[in-house]
């Protein structure tokens, strides 16, 4: 029996919904392997007491939530700005400038929240479509920032500002409250 999943296009591709999750599956068993193989190959012979197995799989446990996370964080903002991209293009049908007054937004709030629940409502789908509009190449975030920062990042109207709180966000790897502290305080001024 096949199964038939849902599918995404995107710039001429067609990607299977299925393919997400398995990238991250892949992600988190190739780290596990490597850990695994990193931290217990070395102290094998070394570390043979209880405590140290106790340590070393606790600390196993606590590396791959960390990077579970991480990597499904990257997952939304991935898909916040599809869903972004989409809106938007779908807005403008192949316009330079969609046209005012249409009430997509909420029309889609009501229908994504009927059938895939929680997630859409309509601040999120303006903010989903404003942040494909304020960072139209995707590369430029290439991971470095949660979607909460994404949401402080879009406020900021000027192209230079975004990209400096953008840049300094990611190299000084601020949580979200010291980037809203430093937007406040007018760091880039």
């Amino acid at each position: 029996m096949a199964i038939t999943l849902p599918k995404l296009k995107t710039e001429n591709k067609t990607i299977s919904a299925f393919i997400v999750p398995m990238i991250f599956v892949i992600h988190l068993h190739t780290f596990i392997g490597n850990t695994m193989s990193k931290n217990f190959s070395k102290n094998k012979l070394q570390n043979s007491d209880y405590s140290t197995l106790i340590e070393q799989i606790v600390h196993l446990s606590e590396a791959a939530k960390a990077s579970a996370i991480k990597s499904v964080d990257t997952l939304l903002v991935k898909r916040n700005w599809l869903i972004g991209q989409h809106i938007v293009e779908f807005e403008q049908k192949g316009q330079n400038r969609a046209k005012y007054g249409e009430k997509l937004i909420p029309q889609l709030a009501r229908d994504l929240s009927l059938r895939v629940g929680k997630g859409f409502s309509r601040s999120g789908l303006a903010n989903m479509r404003l942040f494909y509009i304020r960072f139209q190449i995707f590369q430029a975030l290439s991971g470095k920032l949660s979607w909460s920062h994404c949401i402080e990042l879009i406020s900021i109207e000027n192209d230079s500002e975004r990209a400096f709180y953008c840049e300094q966000s990611a190299i000084q790897k601020w949580s979200v409250r010291q980037l809203r502290n430093e937007i406040d305080r007018g760091l880039f001024y």
